[in-house]
């Protein structure tokens, strides 16, 4: 895996290929947006996803706590996915899950999803807190600040970021992607069953594209402002 050290709020944080963030000073990993049942939703309504999609998220998730060997997960809004979703197939399932890394904290803040799936079930061994977490000099929430300005180090999800990139020949390909404008990073959508959202990339200090691999830094507005000064001078 082929994962990028970036500088965040003096902080060093690294943005790995599982479309994860790992803060190594807090043993902490992020996560945002797994959407857990949006599978059995559309199965319930009539159209047939295959349950290997989440069965492949978990491993993903697995792999990378297990990979950073940290000791708490934060998990950025809309785990769950809807109410209709929660079925005792789902539940048992995260429970599985949960169990395989017993040791390990983790820290639910709540998304819209959360709002409207019901109760977290008590045998996940969640730790609900609330809309937001200040860890350090960063806060961690679901949805980005309603202003980005005067905003303070901020973490988030929701947005479901994604980036198009060009090829020759006129080829392209959409990729999830973590966005950093000033002071806000947002991380992409962890669930791959999930829709995402083309960002405006000229506003974006940075922006990381997310291969099944690797993790591309596709823009780096102050590196080049940095590079550019030097030369001038």
């Amino acid at each position: 895996m082929q994962d990028q050290d970036i500088t965040f709020a003096g902080e060093r944080l690294k943005l790995m290929a599982e479309r994860v963030i790992h803060w190594p000073a807090r043993s902490a990993l992020l996560a945002a947006d797994v959407h857990v049942g949006k599978d059995t939703t559309f199965r319930l309504s009539g159209i047939s996803v295959p349950e290997a999609v989440v069965d492949a998220d978990l491993m993903r998730l697995s792999s990378a706590i297990r990979r950073a060997d940290v000791k708490v997960l934060f998990l950025l809004g809309d785990f769950q996915h809807a109410r209709l979703g929660m079925t005792g197939h789902t539940v048992e399932k995260i429970q599985r899950w949960r169990e395989q890394h017993s040791e390990l904290q983790v820290k639910l803040i709540e998304g819209n999803h959360e709002r409207s799936s019901g109760e977290v079930p008590g045998c996940w061994n969640f730790e609900s807190c609330g809309d937001t977490i200040q860890v350090g000099p960063i806060a961690l929430r679901h949805h980005p600040p309603s202003t980005k300005r005067g905003v303070k180090p901020t973490i988030c999800g929701h947005l479901h970021p994604a980036v198009r990139l060009f090829g020759r020949g006129g080829q392209s390909e959409r990729l999830p992607c973590f966005y950093l404008e000033r002071n806000l990073l947002v991380l992409p959508a962890f669930g791959r069953f999930t829709g995402s959202s083309t960002i405006d990339s000229s506003k974006a200090s940075a922006v990381y594209a997310v291969t099944e691999e690797a993790v591309i830094k596709f823009q780096d507005r102050e590196l080049e402002q940095e590079q550019g000064t030097g030369a001038k001078s």
